[in-house]
């Protein structure tokens, strides 16, 4: 069967330059099964499988493909894995040895970096140095080979560093041998060198299993040394309050929040946005110049800085512990600054919908920073806009979300296939055209989903809400009593067991919320009893009264 394409529900004709054209869905459709103004003795049905001749996109489909790129590493790191006995005992020099280590523990090849390893220990033309040690001492652990890991360095202990100690308490650790690990640890502690990389190793684990009780006594050993807290150690400490929820959770996320913030004062003149690249470099600059005199690590990699994985988990903490205001407060904080706030949007959006924008400019501001949105990036943003939109955000103002995606389109036309197979998003448009008053696009477009086979629970929901509202329409009603007996929607509730939560809970609650839609209550009610086989006591209890 032909498949409908969802664009020419959204617009009526294409002109010769590729760009679509607006031209509003009038409420008079030409086929049976996208009207709902049919009579009641009407044959047609509005779950139907006759499916209309409409527009269809044409699809590139060059991202289904690696890049030529992409798949000359993968030939070149293939060949470098093809080694045999010859390459093993030719005399080579001691660099081509190293840089096959190298290329094998760089691709995350541990097993083969090991492998190889061993056998060209024999070699005589091979010496492996410090820096090789390290590498298969880390393959040794990442491979949870902590036996061989503690021999190769047991033969080579008299270049134990700190690079070596780290190893082995991350090791340790991802045993789940804390002792060992602390062991290691307290051997760090006696190189005199004053780096909070062992403590972030041990407090990351502890974190997530959330001992914080333990941690603050880790954390008042740091503060003793003076050590600066850096931005792993306050990314690692903020995911394991995401999900901490013991006592004093909130007010040792606020702390924290507060520590870091006044810390970003510190390390940057304009707090507490994060330092620029001109400024990262000159910051650089002066570090190197000055580790003499600093008591933190000597290398510019552990310095204080708001990155992106930072941010999103300050972002995430915060959300989850309901703190919307202060989601809001640190993104406009950093609205300026080089952070990806496509990892975050979702999170910020919400927090939104609880602290209204100051102005529609706001939400465009920030739209405009995600470069390369994903399908669920677009189908938060459109959520949002349907709740600006449908709840007065901004009285005076209304986005149009088909204006939105035939900009999008337009710049790039690989989009098309996110937005119409992407049930979230086309969800978001059948509520766009609900909200807008326009329910006979909305209704094709839900006909779309149907004919196609995406829909979901939220397809019906925003239809059936519409519906519902209407009921005591005569013919409105035979469509919702054909809904109702359909195979698709018989077969989805069965499928999800919580569309009663999902669909008919907030219908309900809202029709028994004035006296107004009462007689809508009547006849949804009348069509639960008829025509469905399941029990309306769950929603009795959910209205808290019963339904006369």
């Amino acid at each position: 069967m032909k498949r409908i394409g969802i664009f020419g529900l959204l617009r009526n004709n294409k002109n010769t330059n590729g760009i679509i054209n607006y031209k509003p869905t009038t409420t008079t459709t030409t086929t049976t099964t996208t009207t709902i103004t049919t009579t009641p003795s009407s044959s047609s049905s509005i779950i139907t499988t006759q499916r209309p001749s409409l527009f269809l996109l044409n699809f590139n489909n060059q991202n289904r493909f690696y890049s030529s790129e992409s798949l000359l590493i993968g030939i070149e790191n293939n060949e470098n894995s093809k080694l045999n006995e010859k390459d093993i005992n030719e005399n080579k020099d001691s660099t081509y040895y190293e840089n096959i280590l190298k290329n094998f523990y760089d691709s995350k090849n541990y097993e083969k970096a090991i492998n190889y390893f061993e056998k060209i220990q024999g070699n005589k033309e091979f010496k492996a140095d410090k820096f090789i040690i390290t590498k298969i001492m880390k393959c040794y652990a990442k491979s949870n080979k902590m036996e061989k890991c503690l021999e190769l360095y047991n033969e080579n202990q008299n270049d134990f560093d700190m690079v070596m100690g780290l190893i082995l308490i991350k090791g340790y650790l991802d045993q789940s041998n804390f002792e060992e690990a602390m062991n290691w640890f307290e051997k760090c502690q006696q190189l005199n060198i004053d780096n909070i990389r062992p403590y972030t190793a041990i407090i990351g684990k502890l974190s997530k299993s959330g001992q914080f009780s333990i941690i603050d006594m880790m954390l008042e050993q740091i503060k003793k040394k003076n050590l600066k807290f850096d931005t792993h150690l306050y990314t690692i400490l903020f995911a394991g309050l995401k999900s901490f929820v013991g006592d004093g959770s909130l007010e040792r996320t606020f702390k924290l929040y507060k520590q870091l913030m006044n810390d970003l004062k510190t390390e940057s003149p304009s707090p507490p946005s994060p330092p620029s690249p001109s400024t990262t470099t000159t910051t650089t600059t002066t570090t190197t110049t000055t580790t003499t005199t600093t008591t933190t690590t000597t290398t510019t990699d552990f310095m204080l800085k708001m990155d992106n994985k930072l941010f999103k988990e300050l972002i995430e903490c915060l959300f989850y512990k309901k703190q919307y205001k202060y989601v809001i407060e640190l993104y406009e904080s950093f609205k300026n600054s080089n952070i990806d706030f496509s990892y975050t949007l979702s999170k910020i959006l919400t927090s939104f919908n609880y602290h209204y924008p100051n102005s529609p400019n706001d939400i465009i501001q920030l739209w405009s920073t995600i470069k390369k949105p994903s399908a669920n990036n677009y189908s938060c943003y459109f959520h949002f806009l349907n709740n600006s939109n449908e709840f007065n955000y901004f009285p005076n103002f209304k986005f149009n979300i088909i204006d939105i995606i035939e900009k999008e389109l337009t710049v790039n036309s690989n989009k098309a296939n996110s937005f119409q197979n992407d049930i979230f998003i086309v969800n978001q448009i059948i509520r766009y055209h609900i909200i807008d008053n326009d329910f006979s696009s909305g209704w094709s477009i839900f006909q779309y989903t149907l004919s196609n086979s995406i829909a979901d629970v939220f397809s019906f929901l925003y239809i059936l809400k519409y519906l519902s509202n209407h009921s005591t329409n005569p013919i409105v009603y035979n469509n919702l009593k054909e809904i109702l007996t359909s195979n698709y929607y018989i077969n989805l509730t069965k499928q999800f067991s919580d569309y009663k939560k999902v669909i008919w809970i907030p219908i309900l609650k809202r029709l028994n919320s004035s006296e107004e839609l009462k007689p809508q209550l009547q006849q949804i009610i009348k069509l639960l009893e008829s025509h469905t086989s399941e029990s309306l006591s769950f929603y009795y209890k959910a209205l808290g009264k019963k339904i006369n």
